[in-house]
């Protein structure tokens, strides 16, 4: 299997990408649970 550098940076970058989305999923309804206790 020959190294592909640049498949695995795209691989890196969609992992990381996923996580962040995960995160922002986790974030959004303590927001809006904030919001309707204030």
């Amino acid at each position: 299997m020959t190294y592909n550098p640049e498949l695995s940076v795209r691989r890196v970058l969609g992992a990381s990408e996923q996580r962040f989305r995960i995160q922002q999923q986790n974030l959004n309804p303590i927001n809006r649970e904030r919001r309707e206790s204030v």
